[in-house]
Protein backbone atom coordinates (compact mmCIF):
# COMPACT_ATOMS: atom_id res chain seq x y z
CA UNK A 1 0.00 0.00 0.00
CA UNK A 2 1.50 3.08 -1.35
CA UNK A 3 1.69 6.40 0.63
CA UNK A 4 -1.11 8.20 -1.87
CA UNK A 5 -3.56 10.24 -0.53
CA UNK A 6 -6.78 8.27 0.30
CA UNK A 7 -10.38 9.89 1.08
CA UNK A 8 -12.73 8.34 3.80
CA UNK A 9 -16.48 9.58 2.79
CA UNK A 10 -18.16 11.55 5.96
CA UNK A 11 -21.43 13.26 5.59
CA UNK A 12 -21.53 16.90 7.72
CA UNK A 13 -24.28 18.03 9.51
CA UNK A 14 -25.50 20.12 6.59
CA UNK A 15 -25.79 16.92 4.44
CA UNK A 16 -22.81 17.69 2.44
CA UNK A 17 -20.58 14.50 1.60
CA UNK A 18 -17.18 15.55 2.34
CA UNK A 19 -13.98 13.78 1.42
CA UNK A 20 -11.55 13.30 4.01
CA UNK A 21 -8.03 12.51 3.17
CA UNK A 22 -6.82 9.42 5.06
CA UNK A 23 -2.96 9.19 6.00
CA UNK A 24 -1.30 6.36 4.04
CA UNK A 25 0.37 3.39 6.21
CA UNK A 26 4.22 4.88 4.74
CA UNK A 27 3.78 8.69 5.90
CA UNK A 28 2.71 7.42 9.29
CA UNK A 29 5.34 5.30 9.95
CA UNK A 30 7.74 8.45 8.64
CA UNK A 31 5.79 10.26 11.48
CA UNK A 32 6.03 7.45 13.75
CA UNK A 33 9.69 7.01 13.33
CA UNK A 34 10.10 10.86 14.25
CA UNK A 35 7.77 10.83 16.98
CA UNK A 36 9.75 7.82 18.64
CA UNK A 37 13.05 9.95 18.27
CA UNK A 38 11.46 12.44 19.65
CA UNK A 39 10.39 10.67 23.11
CA UNK A 40 13.99 8.93 23.08
CA UNK A 41 15.59 12.09 23.01
CA UNK A 42 12.79 13.49 26.03
CA UNK A 43 13.70 9.79 28.08
CA UNK A 44 17.72 10.84 28.04
CA UNK A 45 17.00 14.13 29.04
CA UNK A 46 14.30 13.17 31.81
CA UNK A 47 16.84 10.32 32.69
CA UNK A 48 19.40 12.85 32.81
CA UNK A 49 17.67 15.43 34.89
CA UNK A 50 16.76 12.78 37.67
CA UNK A 51 19.84 11.46 38.04
CA UNK A 52 21.25 14.68 38.65
CA UNK A 53 18.62 15.94 40.82
CA UNK A 54 19.07 12.85 42.96
CA UNK A 55 23.30 13.13 42.52
CA UNK A 56 23.19 16.21 43.85
CA UNK A 57 20.97 15.62 46.65
CA UNK A 58 22.36 12.49 47.94
CA UNK A 59 19.46 10.39 47.67
CA UNK A 60 19.89 6.47 48.11
CA UNK A 61 16.75 5.49 46.68
CA UNK A 62 15.85 1.65 47.82
CA UNK A 63 14.64 -0.88 44.76
CA UNK A 64 10.63 -0.13 45.35
CA UNK A 65 11.21 3.44 45.12
CA UNK A 66 13.08 3.30 41.93
CA UNK A 67 10.81 0.91 40.14
CA UNK A 68 8.29 3.24 41.15
CA UNK A 69 10.08 6.15 39.79
CA UNK A 70 10.51 4.25 36.34
CA UNK A 71 7.16 3.05 35.90
CA UNK A 72 5.97 7.06 36.60
CA UNK A 73 8.59 8.40 33.90
CA UNK A 74 7.74 5.38 31.05
CA UNK A 75 3.93 6.59 31.67
CA UNK A 76 4.66 10.00 31.21
CA UNK A 77 6.69 9.42 28.08
CA UNK A 78 4.66 6.89 26.51
CA UNK A 79 1.33 8.08 27.14
CA UNK A 80 1.27 12.21 28.85
CA UNK A 81 3.99 13.13 26.70
CA UNK A 82 2.13 12.29 23.24
CA UNK A 83 -1.50 12.83 24.58
CA UNK A 84 -0.42 16.75 25.82
CA UNK A 85 1.26 17.32 22.51
CA UNK A 86 -1.60 16.66 20.55
CA UNK A 87 -4.45 18.27 22.86
CA UNK A 88 -2.31 21.22 22.87
CA UNK A 89 -1.97 21.17 19.06
CA UNK A 90 -5.07 19.99 17.77
CA UNK A 91 -3.94 16.55 17.33
CA UNK A 92 -0.28 16.82 16.02
CA UNK A 93 2.44 15.06 17.36
CA UNK A 94 5.79 16.14 16.66
CA UNK A 95 5.95 13.88 13.88
CA UNK A 96 3.17 14.39 12.59
CA UNK A 97 3.93 18.60 12.77
CA UNK A 98 6.39 17.52 10.56
CA UNK A 99 3.97 15.22 8.00
CA UNK A 100 1.76 17.27 8.08
CA UNK A 101 -1.13 14.88 9.43
CA UNK A 102 -3.72 15.10 12.42
CA UNK A 103 -5.44 12.77 14.98
CA UNK A 104 -9.27 13.34 14.29
CA UNK A 105 -12.68 11.61 15.44
CA UNK A 106 -14.07 8.85 13.22
CA UNK A 107 -16.61 11.77 11.68
CA UNK A 108 -13.82 13.83 11.31
CA UNK A 109 -14.22 16.25 14.32
CA UNK A 110 -10.81 16.92 16.65
CA UNK A 111 -10.55 14.02 18.81
CA UNK A 112 -11.40 14.76 22.52
CA UNK A 113 -8.79 14.37 25.51
CA UNK A 114 -10.34 10.90 26.38
CA UNK A 115 -10.19 9.56 22.70
CA UNK A 116 -6.15 10.70 22.72
CA UNK A 117 -5.65 8.94 26.04
CA UNK A 118 -7.49 5.57 25.12
CA UNK A 119 -5.53 5.61 21.65
CA UNK A 120 -1.86 6.43 23.07
CA UNK A 121 -2.63 4.03 26.09
CA UNK A 122 -3.22 1.22 24.00
CA UNK A 123 -0.41 2.29 21.54
CA UNK A 124 2.16 2.17 24.70
CA UNK A 125 1.28 -1.79 24.32
CA UNK A 126 1.11 -1.85 20.58
CA UNK A 127 3.86 0.21 19.60
CA UNK A 128 6.68 -0.03 22.16
CA UNK A 129 5.77 -3.48 23.76
CA UNK A 130 5.92 -5.01 20.11
CA UNK A 131 8.47 -2.98 18.85
CA UNK A 132 6.31 -1.37 16.78
CA UNK A 133 5.57 -4.76 14.71
CA UNK A 134 1.76 -5.26 15.84
CA UNK A 135 1.14 -1.29 14.62
CA UNK A 136 2.97 -1.69 11.79
CA UNK A 137 1.11 -4.76 10.53
CA UNK A 138 -2.39 -3.43 11.57
CA UNK A 139 -1.14 0.31 9.54
CA UNK A 140 -0.96 -2.18 6.29
CA UNK A 141 -4.19 -4.41 6.42
CA UNK A 142 -6.41 -2.31 7.88
CA UNK A 143 -8.96 0.12 5.64
CA UNK A 144 -9.31 3.05 6.23
CA UNK A 145 -5.70 3.12 7.58
CA UNK A 146 -5.48 2.72 11.48
CA UNK A 147 -3.89 0.74 14.23
CA UNK A 148 -5.38 -0.69 16.88
CA UNK A 149 -4.98 2.54 19.26
CA UNK A 150 -7.33 4.03 16.67
CA UNK A 151 -9.39 1.65 16.88
CA UNK A 152 -10.23 1.11 20.61
CA UNK A 153 -10.57 5.31 20.52
CA UNK A 154 -12.76 5.96 17.48
CA UNK A 155 -9.93 7.90 15.62
CA UNK A 156 -7.99 8.43 12.62
CA UNK A 157 -5.28 9.75 11.31
CA UNK A 158 -6.05 12.33 8.34
CA UNK A 159 -3.56 14.49 5.91
CA UNK A 160 -3.61 18.43 7.38
CA UNK A 161 -2.29 19.58 3.98
CA UNK A 162 -4.73 18.30 1.58
CA UNK A 163 -7.71 20.43 0.59
CA UNK A 164 -11.03 18.76 1.10
CA UNK A 165 -13.13 17.62 -1.53
CA UNK A 166 -17.03 18.87 -1.92
CA UNK A 167 -18.94 17.22 -4.47
CA UNK A 168 -19.08 19.72 -7.64
CA UNK A 169 -21.68 22.20 -7.62
CA UNK A 170 -24.92 21.19 -9.81
CA UNK A 171 -25.58 23.46 -12.53
CA UNK A 172 -28.48 24.56 -14.83
CA UNK A 173 -29.41 23.61 -18.01
CA UNK A 174 -30.49 26.98 -19.91
CA UNK A 175 -33.28 24.85 -21.21
CA UNK A 176 -34.79 24.76 -17.77
CA UNK A 177 -33.47 28.05 -16.27
CA UNK A 178 -36.76 29.87 -17.12
CA UNK A 179 -38.83 27.22 -15.78
CA UNK A 180 -36.91 26.44 -12.52
CA UNK A 181 -36.47 30.12 -11.56
CA UNK A 182 -40.27 30.63 -11.43
CA UNK A 183 -41.31 27.39 -9.87
CA UNK A 184 -42.79 26.62 -6.51
CA UNK A 185 -40.33 24.06 -5.11
CA UNK A 186 -39.89 22.43 -1.56
CA UNK A 187 -37.19 20.11 -1.02
CA UNK A 188 -36.82 18.34 2.35
CA UNK A 189 -33.70 18.38 3.45
CA UNK A 190 -33.05 14.83 4.02
CA UNK A 191 -33.91 14.43 0.29
CA UNK A 192 -31.82 16.91 -0.74
CA UNK A 193 -28.73 14.94 1.15
CA UNK A 194 -29.67 11.77 -0.66
CA UNK A 195 -29.61 14.04 -4.02
CA UNK A 196 -26.66 14.82 -2.57
CA UNK A 197 -25.04 11.62 -2.18
CA UNK A 198 -25.88 10.25 -5.14
CA UNK A 199 -24.69 13.45 -7.44
CA UNK A 200 -21.42 13.30 -5.57
CA UNK A 201 -21.14 9.00 -6.59
CA UNK A 202 -22.90 9.75 -10.19
CA UNK A 203 -19.74 10.40 -12.23
CA UNK A 204 -18.33 6.31 -11.11
CA UNK A 205 -21.60 4.93 -12.21
CA UNK A 206 -21.77 3.16 -15.32
CA UNK A 207 -24.13 4.91 -17.64
CA UNK A 208 -27.34 2.58 -17.24
CA UNK A 209 -27.02 2.81 -13.79
CA UNK A 210 -26.61 6.30 -14.12
CA UNK A 211 -29.61 6.74 -15.59
CA UNK A 212 -31.43 4.59 -13.50
CA UNK A 213 -30.61 6.72 -10.38
CA UNK A 214 -30.93 9.94 -12.14
CA UNK A 215 -34.68 8.68 -12.82
CA UNK A 216 -35.52 7.86 -9.59
CA UNK A 217 -34.22 10.88 -8.39
CA UNK A 218 -36.15 12.90 -10.62
CA UNK A 219 -39.20 10.82 -10.03
CA UNK A 220 -39.14 12.07 -6.06
CA UNK A 221 -38.37 15.62 -7.12
CA UNK A 222 -40.80 16.08 -9.52
CA UNK A 223 -43.08 15.71 -6.25
CA UNK A 224 -41.36 18.64 -4.72
CA UNK A 225 -42.00 21.39 -7.31
CA UNK A 226 -44.91 23.12 -9.52
CA UNK A 227 -45.38 23.11 -12.36
CA UNK A 228 -43.77 20.24 -13.97
CA UNK A 229 -41.00 20.28 -16.02
CA UNK A 230 -41.40 20.70 -19.51
CA UNK A 231 -41.97 17.14 -21.30
CA UNK A 232 -38.81 15.21 -22.41
CA UNK A 233 -36.12 17.25 -20.23
CA UNK A 234 -33.51 14.49 -19.26
CA UNK A 235 -33.69 13.26 -15.87
CA UNK A 236 -30.58 13.95 -15.01
CA UNK A 237 -30.88 17.62 -16.03
CA UNK A 238 -34.55 18.22 -14.09
CA UNK A 239 -32.10 16.97 -10.99
CA UNK A 240 -29.18 19.10 -11.78
CA UNK A 241 -31.68 22.19 -12.22
CA UNK A 242 -33.90 21.77 -8.98
CA UNK A 243 -30.70 21.04 -6.71
CA UNK A 244 -29.14 24.03 -8.54
CA UNK A 245 -32.31 26.43 -8.05
CA UNK A 246 -32.67 25.15 -3.96
CA UNK A 247 -28.88 26.00 -3.16
CA UNK A 248 -29.71 29.28 -5.03
CA UNK A 249 -33.17 30.04 -3.02
CA UNK A 250 -31.31 29.00 0.37
CA UNK A 251 -27.71 31.08 0.06
CA UNK A 252 -30.42 33.96 -0.83
CA UNK A 253 -32.25 33.53 2.03
CA UNK A 254 -29.38 33.56 4.28
CA UNK A 255 -27.71 36.22 2.99
CA UNK A 256 -30.86 38.32 3.63
CA UNK A 257 -31.08 36.92 7.27
CA UNK A 258 -27.83 37.71 7.92
CA UNK A 259 -28.15 41.37 6.53
CA UNK A 260 -31.07 41.57 8.59
CA UNK A 261 -29.20 40.37 11.88
CA UNK A 262 -26.42 43.12 11.20
CA UNK A 263 -28.72 45.79 11.19
CA UNK A 264 -30.46 44.65 14.27
CA UNK A 265 -26.91 43.85 15.85
CA UNK A 266 -24.45 46.24 13.94
CA UNK A 267 -21.50 45.34 16.29
CA UNK A 268 -21.81 41.39 16.49
CA UNK A 269 -22.23 40.76 12.73
CA UNK A 270 -20.09 41.55 9.65
CA UNK A 271 -21.71 40.10 6.86
CA UNK A 272 -19.76 39.34 3.63
CA UNK A 273 -20.55 37.40 0.92
CA UNK A 274 -17.51 36.13 -1.04
CA UNK A 275 -17.24 34.03 -4.10
CA UNK A 276 -14.43 31.36 -3.98
CA UNK A 277 -12.23 30.95 -7.41
CA UNK A 278 -14.68 27.73 -8.03
CA UNK A 279 -17.40 30.02 -8.48
CA UNK A 280 -19.42 29.23 -4.97
CA UNK A 281 -20.98 31.46 -2.71
CA UNK A 282 -19.88 31.68 0.89
CA UNK A 283 -21.54 33.21 3.41
CA UNK A 284 -19.38 33.52 6.99
CA UNK A 285 -20.90 32.45 10.31
CA UNK A 286 -21.88 35.36 12.94
CA UNK A 287 -21.35 35.53 16.39
CA UNK A 288 -24.83 34.19 17.48
CA UNK A 289 -25.63 31.03 16.64
CA UNK A 290 -28.00 30.91 13.30
CA UNK A 291 -29.42 28.23 10.96
CA UNK A 292 -27.35 27.02 7.72
CA UNK A 293 -28.96 26.58 4.85
CA UNK A 294 -27.74 23.29 3.17
CA UNK A 295 -26.81 22.92 -0.79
Amino acid sequence: MGSGTRREQMITGEGVVVAIPIAGPAIRLVSGIIDVIATLLLGFAVLWAESSVIGSAGLDLDDALSAATAVVTAVFLLVGFPVTCEALSHGRTLGKLATGLRTVRDDGALADLRRLFTRHLVGSVEVWGTGGAVAVLTLLFSQPTRRLGDMAAGTYVARDRVRLALPPEPRTDPALAAWVEHADLYVPDDLAALVRASLAHRRGFNEAAAARVSQELADRLRACVRPAPPAGAPDADVVDAIMAERRRRETRRLVHLQERRARLFPAGAAVTATTSAAGTTSVPTTTSAGPSAGA
